[in-house]
């Protein structure tokens, strides 16, 4: 039986989107312009920046976080249009305003997004935060193990595997997040054989290659590369840096809005001798990476 608060709750909702759907005609909606781009890399304090950066008066993020638009939709369908319909609107013509997009995916797949987003928006800023690899890796590798248990087809049913054509996927054994050791070694075969593997936890480190196809595209003067510890330690001064580099004013923050977002609920450690051969791996695959972008990277475990 449908009780009368259901009902009243339902009314109000079709009141409040007809005074919505009223306003947008005589007012008139704008949409925002897309200034900047952050890349990535995943688990590298990109959640932490969204809400940073939604503090600026300038600024109107999205309602979620990531909009995984370029790697989840098919080539032929996407278009500037049907971009800005992740974003928020304003309620007047013309009206001068900007968003930002945090979806780390890209980074992942910079060999298809990179020009993808070129294509729509060839002015569009780059931002990526990266993180030393080998503990990146071993984070996201404790946060797949609890998707996986939570639900094994998780990563294969998402809209990024299901639109992305380019993306061939080997599926993971079934006993995945069981041995860190194990899954990367079965992780690197696929990548020796030139396949890509679900719960990536290896290629997301990959930075050399997947900043190379972003700079082929946009140039380096149109990428800025920040360290996921300098966010930590220096969050203002990357703010000051990112908000300089879209020419958009200095918004500072308050002690409050500063407080780190970069608090996880995982206390679990691998033991850094089953960390050597994936630390061997990074170090060929991204060497020279600190020369691409002109940047040092202060890291324990060193890559180049």
């Amino acid at each position: 039986m449908i009780s009368i608060n259901s009902i009243l709750n339902v009314l109000r909702r079709r009141k409040h989107a007809a005074q919505l759907t009223i306003k947008k005609l005589l007012l008139g909606v704008s949409r925002p312009q897309i200034r900047l781009i952050v890349v990535g890399a995943q688990k590298s304090g990109t959640t932490a920046l969204y809400h940073y950066l939604s503090e600026h008066p300038d600024i109107d993020v999205p309602a979620e976080k990531e909009v995984n638009y370029f790697n989840a939709t098919r080539r032929q369908d996407i278009s500037l249009e049907k971009y800005q319909q992740h974003f928020p609107v304003r309620l007047a013509r013309n009206e001068d305003f900007f968003s930002i997009d945090v979806s780390p995916s890209y980074l992942l797949d910079a060999q298809v997004t990179a020009q993808r987003i070129f294509d729509i928006n060839p002015n569009t800023k780059i931002a990526a935060v990266l993180r030393e690899p080998v503990s990146r890796a071993v984070s996201s590798w404790f946060m797949y193990q609890k998707l996986y248990q939570n639900d094994p087809d998780w990563f294969v049913d998402s809209a990024w595997v299901k639109n992305n054509s380019t993306a061939k996927i080997v599926r993971r054994k079934k006993r995945f997040g069981e041995s860190f050791e194990a899954d990367i070694e079965e992780e690197l075969l696929a990548l020796e054989a030139g396949n890509r593997i679900e719960y990536p936890v290896v290629e997301y480190g990959l930075y050399k290659h997947q900043l190379s196809c972003f700079i082929d595209v946009f140039g380096l003067e149109n990428l800025l590369v920040l360290s996921s510890e300098e966010l930590k330690n220096s969050t203002q001064f990357c703010l000051d840096q990112i908000t300089d580099f879209i020419d958009l004013k200095t918004h500072t923050l308050s002690e409050r809005k500063l407080v780190p977002h970069f608090v996880g609920d995982n206390k679990k450690q691998i033991d850094r001798s089953k960390l050597a051969k994936l630390a061997d791996y990074y170090k060929v695959h991204n060497k020279g990476l600190e020369e691409l972008v002109d940047k040092k990277f202060n890291w324990g475990l060193k890559i180049s």
